[in-house]
């Protein structure tokens, strides 16, 4: 579970009422924001941490990153981030070089308030549809809200458009998309409605 703009009070909350279910990843930063929710015995981590991006915006944007291995052996990486709304294209060749450095070989879920629609310039390089300058993403990623076949479009659902869970293959292994949905809950404490994919290693 990816969560972003997880402000210091919250913190608490989280791992306080929360540490019975999940594991907690901000790259051992306090001041890191962008936050991986693990189910807490369901995965080995081999390895965490959090990297900065170049940002427009004033505060810091990072990407908090792990490496986990299933019971069965096999080896997945997540990243999480929130990029500046006033130029996302600006951090995504750096976040793909950052995700490509730390989680090679292996398929890998990114997750993220990216601030960018379908058909804009940062989503379109992160699909490999694009490039910036004349590089292309070395980590090519999907939609797992298309590899699901979702009838509705996420905004149709609900969601906000620039929420994505987006997965690239790796060392053999891909990630299928077997269900996404948006799920509206009306306690929410958050203005994002939250997007959920049914992701299984192949």
């Amino acid at each position: 579970m990816g969560l972003q703009e997880v402000s210091a009070p919250l913190r608490g909350d989280f791992k306080s009422q929360l540490d019975h279910l999940y594991q907690f990843y901000d790259g051992d930063d306090p001041r890191n924001a962008d936050v991986i929710l693990l189910a807490r015995d369901a995965f080995t981590v081999r390895e965490h941490g959090v990297e900065a991006l170049p940002s427009a915006c004033r505060g810091p944007v990072r990407m908090t990153y792990l490496i986990a291995e299933t019971p069965s052996g096999q080896v997945f990486g997540v990243a999480n981030t929130h990029l500046c709304r006033q130029d996302p294209a600006g951090s995504v060749e750096q976040l793909a070089g950052l995700i490509a450095r730390h989680l090679a070989g292996m398929p890998v879920i990114l997750l993220g308030d990216l601030n960018a629609t379908e058909g804009s310039e940062a989503i379109d390089y992160l699909m490999g549809l694009a490039t910036v300058g004349d590089a292309a993403n070395p980590v090519p990623l999907q939609d797992s809200w298309r590899l699901a076949g979702t009838a509705q479009s996420k905004q149709e659902a609900g969601a906000i458009p620039i929420d994505w869970i987006l997965v690239a293959d790796g060392g053999g292994l891909r990630f299928e998309a077997t269900a996404a949905a948006a799920v509206a809950d009306p306690a929410q404490a958050s203005d994002h409605i939250a997007i959920v994919a049914d992701l299984r290693l192949r």
